[in-house]
């Protein structure tokens, strides 16, 4: 499954925005972040429909929950345990 970063000539550099592909729902994954304590945005009709999900990264955040995150989205069991749409 490939995910991609919206364009970010078009967006505020404090929110991430990624395009999830067709057979990995956002609110799934989503839900699996959060149980893994990260909180993404995903639950808007907006987002819903284009199966996007956003992270803020506003706030007293560190290099290491940047890295967190990051390794939490790079781990395959995320994907593998998402059910398709």
């Amino acid at each position: 499954r490939q995910m991609c970063i919206r364009d970010r000539d078009q967006s505020s550099p404090g929110i991430i925005t990624l395009t999830l592909p067709p057979d990995c729902p956002a609110l799934a994954v989503a839900d699996q972040l959060e149980s893994l304590g990260c909180l993404v945005y995903s639950r808007s009709h907006w987002l819903r429909s284009r199966n996007w999900l956003q992270f803020c990264l506003m706030g007293a955040l560190t290099d290491d929950d940047i890295h967190r995150v990051l390794a939490i989205l790079s781990d395959s069991s995320l994907w593998r345990n998402t059910p398709s749409a």
